[in-house]
């Protein structure tokens, strides 16, 4: 029996010393890297006081990692702040560019004579025009890289009605946009899209306003995560002649915005109006 309780007492010495000495003290450097893992850096090694040189040294060496760590979020996040100022000061910068061209080739179209040239210039202004609109969309709504369509469509959708020449004030809008949030770098094809295919509608659909005339924009889900941008008017259509021709410009230039949110154009022409259909990945706009 005394052999037994000889080992059995060591047993526990050796369970208490190795607890008292060694496991708590593991303990508390566990629960430090813890800490320092999940961003804490609060907790210092003087919890290690008691403890023997060997984890003292390691809780100061855990501590001092944690301050550099520290030390760099703190300057990786004023980077991070000041390249976003920068940005949204350059997209300020580019709206207000904008804006100063759109005004020179509106002084321009006013001393033009010629009928072609002014429509030229009145079409290159309104692009310009809904550039600009993006980019100050970006400067002041860009949310964690990302802005909302619908506010900015509907800035779109009531700059392209008032950019007309007063004839077609008896045409009737209506707009149906879902919030969809996408990067800066797809709105800006976005918008100049329903820019150019609002413009369409009203010049080539409705070239002679009749009570009635109506054009709508609308975005919703679609299958597969994917987005449906809409515009529909209830115009005359374009499916052959010299309107075709004239429009050629357009579906070209809303073919290529199509490809930079990597989405697909569908157009739909007939006597009964005009559908055109942008099909694009939400996904991959917000990315």
């Amino acid at each position: 029996f005394l052999p037994v309780l000889m080992v059995m007492l060591a047993s526990l010495a050796i369970w208490l010393a190795t607890q008292r000495l060694v496991i708590r003290w593991i303990d508390v450097l566990s629960r430090m890297a813890t800490a320092y893992s999940g961003g804490h850096y609060a907790i210092r090694p003087q919890v290690l006081n008691d403890a023997p040189p060997e984890f003292r040294e390691m809780g100061n060496t855990l501590s001092d990692m944690a301050l550099a760590i520290q030390e760099r979020d703190h300057s990786l996040k004023d980077a991070l702040a000041q390249k976003e100022l920068l940005i949204k000061e350059i997209h300020h910068r580019v709206k207000n560019t904008l804006q100063i061209v759109v005004s020179l080739l509106s002084l321009q179209a006013n001393r033009v004579r010629d009928p072609t040239a002014q429509e030229v210039l009145g079409q290159a202004r309104a692009r310009i025009n809904a550039l600009a609109l993006a980019h100050r969309a970006i400067y002041e709504q860009d949310l964690d890289g990302l802005v909302d369509l619908q506010p900015l469509l509907s800035n779109a959708i009531e700059q392209a009605q008032g950019a007309g020449d007063g004839a077609h004030t008896q045409l009737t809008f209506s707009m149906d946009v879902a919030h969809c949030r996408v990067s800066g770098d797809a709105a800006i094809p976005l918008t100049l899209f329903v820019n150019e295919a609002m413009t369409n509608a009203i010049k080539h659909g409705h070239p002679e306003p009749k009570a009635g005339g109506h054009i709508s924009v609308s975005l919703k889900p679609a299958s597969e995560g994917r987005m449906n941008l809409t515009i529909t008017d209830d115009g005359e259509g374009f499916d052959a002649g010299p309107t075709r021709q004239d429009n050629a410009v357009g579906i070209g230039l809303m073919t290529a915005l199509a490809r930079q949110v990597s989405g697909e154009v569908s157009i739909q022409s007939g006597s009964s109006g005009t559908v055109v259909t942008l099909n694009f990945p939400a996904s991959s706009a917000a990315a």
